[in-house]
């Protein structure tokens, strides 16, 4: 009984542990594309401004 009990509370820590990951995974994402893609739109602006 006490084995079973044991592995189900691995097996929630170890579904909690995925999502934490998952979710601070999706949050550093977030927090590297915006500068990223501020990068692309300054890039395209600049060549718009050469070819002009």
């Amino acid at each position: 009984m006490i084995k079973n009990q044991q592995q189900a509370d691995l097996k929630k820590r170890a579904s909690a542990k995925k999502l934490n990951l998952a979710i601070n995974s999706c949050a550093e994402l977030m927090n590297w594309s915006i500068p990223i893609i501020r990068v692309f739109k300054w890039l395209g602006s600049f060549a718009l401004h050469l070819v002009h």
